[in-house]
């Protein structure tokens, strides 16, 4: 370095470890030496680099003192804990934790929705303007409203669809006269190069 750092003498901290870490994968095994238990650890691409995932209490005969115990420990945590998979399994896990993550979202939308009165809710709608209704007294003539809104909403959607579908077909029907054409057209090449 080019240039010095300038600290008071009371803000020096020194601080001494006696920490035994073993890295296996992704997993990373601590142990203080002080402590009858392994803090475990899987990398995140975090700031921090791990996260914690569990903690294994260890019997006083157990007890781990060296670096090389602590591999062989968290070589058989891992082996027992993580599981090898293909790439094509990982996917389908990963798939299967974005549902689950995005369950666990829904059933929270809805207890935070549970909390408020169909009053309140309507009204927040009509703020972000995706309702029209207003409430009326009377729950069913409401209902109906809404019932109607929905049945419009699906209507145009369907209309929109229904147009998709029928350019589609005008389409197909005109690549199938152009491939009509074309074995026709081909039909007549070979008789002509037969005769």
């Amino acid at each position: 370095m080019d240039y010095k750092i300038y600290t008071l003498a009371e803000d020096i901290k020194i601080e001494k470890t006696s920490s035994l870490i073993a890295t296996v994968g992704d997993i990373r095994a601590e142990k203080e030496a002080d402590t009858h238990w392994v803090n475990i650890f899987i990398n995140d691409n975090s700031d921090i680099g791990y996260s914690f995932i569990d903690q294994v209490e260890l019997f006083a005969k157990d007890d781990i003192k060296t670096q090389e115990e602590l591999l062989v420990f968290t070589m058989n945590w891992y082996f027992e804990n993580v599981q090898v998979v293909t790439e094509k399994q990982n996917k389908i896990n990963i798939q299967k934790a974005i549902e689950y993550r995005e369950n666990l979202e829904y059933e929270k939308a809805i207890e935070d929705l549970s909390k408020y009165t169909e009053e309140q809710l309507f009204e927040e709608l009509e703020k972000r303007g995706l309702c029209k209704t207003r409430i009326l007294e009377d729950k069913e003539a409401n209902d109906y409203l809404v019932l109607e809104e929905i049945k419009e909403l699906f209507d145009a959607n369907s209309k929109a669809k229904i147009k998709s579908i029928k350019n589609r077909e005008k389409e197909n029907e005109v690549v199938l006269e152009k491939i009509k054409k074309l074995i026709s057209f081909f039909y007549k090449n070979q008789s002509e190069i037969i005769n």
